[in-house]
């Protein structure tokens, strides 16, 4: 493990090196959460955030983070940045 820190009372992030040239793969087990799960639940929580923008009629393309309107958001709208 690089390093880890703690987000919440059960959220964590966490880096680390993979480094299998000394274990035997027999003996090697890959992480349970790897990176598809992390990405999957990074798209999820930005569908979630975007819904009232990703769901509007003028809405033509969404992205991760960004989304083709075909009128502006309000000005009194919050976006995280």
């Amino acid at each position: 493990m690089i390093f880890g820190d703690k987000l919440s009372d059960h959220t964590y992030i966490v880096s680390y090196l993979c480094n299998t040239s000394n274990v035997d793969d027999l003996d090697w087990n890959p992480p349970k959460i790897s990176v598809v799960q992390v990405f999957a639940a990074i798209t999820a929580c930005s569908h979630i955030h975007m819904y009232k923008y990703i769901s509007r009629e003028d809405c033509y393309y969404t992205n991760t983070d960004s989304a083709i309107l075909g009128s502006p958001l309000p000005k009194e709208t919050k976006l995280l940045v």
